[in-house]
């Protein structure tokens, strides 16, 4: 957990995303991905949201997805934990097969920041339904 420093009065925070790893007593690990569109909160408003667990191991149904992993490299690199390689992150990332909600296919997550190029989901011939998380 890293806090993000904000001055209440005149600003705040609601995370986007969370990217959660868990290890049990065999150091087995298992991932859990929240994006949301406005609050990771308690709140009442409509919002979208998806939850994707995610785990090295292959289940029936799941699937790799791309993007996680550079998702995951920036999420560490703002957290600047330093214990913590992004690389790292990213590597193992790359091996987490995830198991989406009944009904969901995600092909890739991509994230936009500030600075970067957003990737056009129009271009993509296959695709059928775009869904924006603002």
């Amino acid at each position: 957990m890293v806090e993000i420093p904000y001055r209440e009065r005149s600003n705040s925070w609601h995370p986007k995303a969370a990217l959660i790893c868990y290890e049990d007593e065999k150091s087995y690990r298992f991932w859990r991905l929240w994006i949301g569109s406005r609050n990771l909160t308690t709140s009442r408003d409509l919002d979208l949201g998806l939850m994707l667990d995610g785990e090295s191991r292959r289940r029936r149904g799941s699937q790799a997805i791309s993007g996680i992993d550079a998702l995951g490299t920036a999420l560490a690199r703002e957290a600047g934990l330093a214990d913590l390689n992004p690389d790292d992150l990213a590597a193992e990332l790359e091996t987490v097969r995830w198991m989406a909600p009944e009904g969901i296919h995600v092909d890739s997550i991509d994230l936009w920041t500030r600075d970067g190029e957003p990737v056009p989901p129009l271009d993509r011939p296959k695709c059928r339904k775009i869904v924006v998380l603002n």
